[in-house]
């Protein structure tokens, strides 16, 4: 038997050439990583991109499509596969969730305060509901919640309690993995007016 790199005599039966170190049998194949529903890395231009299949749809075309997580930008592929477990350990969050859905979740714990309270809220919220109540939660700015409470409350308690009320709605968000931050906490209100 000669090789076929360095065209020597071999003997019969060997795994490498002895002078030249070329493979004379097929590589064995090589072991999966990961099995089926694991995740996957693969190359994108010069970085990488570690994707996970976390559930599956059926289109308007009637196809049933994959419904994946990915994250891109990794420089190394060592890192791309590290950050497998945490794609797949995301929970999925839900599409959207509006004001109006809130206030209705808050309900429980506005009967826990005092009367006074309930309807001090009560009334804020009648104010800026025909403006916020069909918005998502994660939509609106803090410039646009500013203005809100300024055209809305005019004077530092009523402002005041826009404010609280926006706060509570956010917390619930928050709470619930709803939003990512309290909006609200950035309203600024007007002076106190003193009292003669």
């Amino acid at each position: 038997m000669t090789c076929q790199k360095c065209g020597r005599d071999i003997p019969q039966g060997a795994a490498f050439c002895p002078y030249c170190g070329r493979r004379l049998t097929a590589a064995p194949p090589s072991r999966k990583k990961r099995g089926n529903g694991q995740g996957s890395v693969y190359r994108r231009g010069d970085r990488w991109c570690a994707a996970v299949t976390v559930g599956y749809y059926v289109a308007e075309d009637g196809k049933v499509r994959r419904k994946v997580r990915k994250k891109s930008g990794f420089e190394r592929k060592k890192d791309a596969l590290a950050y497998i477990e945490t794609l797949r350990a995301q929970k999925e969050r839900p599409k959207a969730v509006t004001f109006g859905q809130l206030w209705e979740m808050y309900q429980s714990k506005l009967l826990t305060l005092s009367k006074s309270k309930q309807q001090g809220y009560g009334i804020a919220w009648r104010r800026i509901a025909p403006e916020i109540q069909f918005r998502d939660v994660t939509e609106p700015t803090v410039p646009e919640l500013q203005d809100l409470a300024d055209r809305h409350g005019g004077t530092y308690y009523k402002a005041r309690d826009i404010k609280t009320v926006l706060s509570h709605l956010y917390g619930i968000a928050l709470r619930d993995d709803l939003a990512d931050k309290n909006r609200a906490q950035y309203i600024q209100l007007p002076p106190l007016a003193a009292s003669e």
